[in-house]
């Protein structure tokens, strides 16, 4: 009998505890910036080159002519791939320049790094 009292008033005590320790490790996670997919998985730079950059950059990363003409680089030459850093490409993906639009808002840190990666593989 007195056991059974003291491990209700034990896990009384616990319980508030665990509860609290439960919500400190899910307020611990940005869910603005997080979906399901990018928790349980790594991001894709493939699909998201596919659906954020094909439109202006090209398959290649050449973009068109047109685009060039007005400025945009051509991400596969081995020119440009050496006078940019990683660093530099992922600040260009969340501000954004020019026409560019920033994805800051709408990409993650572990997808933006993922579309370096893509970038990197564009290289001719």
């Amino acid at each position: 009998m007195q056991k059974t009292r003291t491990l209700r008033l034990i896990i009384t005590l616990l319980a508030p505890l665990v509860t609290l320790g439960l919500l400190s490790v899910v307020s611990a996670v940005d869910f603005s910036t997080t979906t399901p997919a990018t928790i349980i998985t790594t991001a894709d730079g493939p699909a998201l080159y596919a659906s954020k950059c094909v439109i202006c950059h090209g398959k290649n990363g050449a973009g068109t002519a047109a685009l060039r003409a007005k400025g945009q680089p051509d991400l596969s030459t081995a020119d440009w791939q050496k006078t940019h850093s990683d660093e530099q490409i992922a600040a260009r993906i969340r501000e954004g320049k020019g026409k560019m639009p920033g994805f800051a808002k709408k990409l993650s840190d572990e997808e933006i790094k993922a579309l370096v990666k893509q970038v990197r593989t564009l290289r001719r």
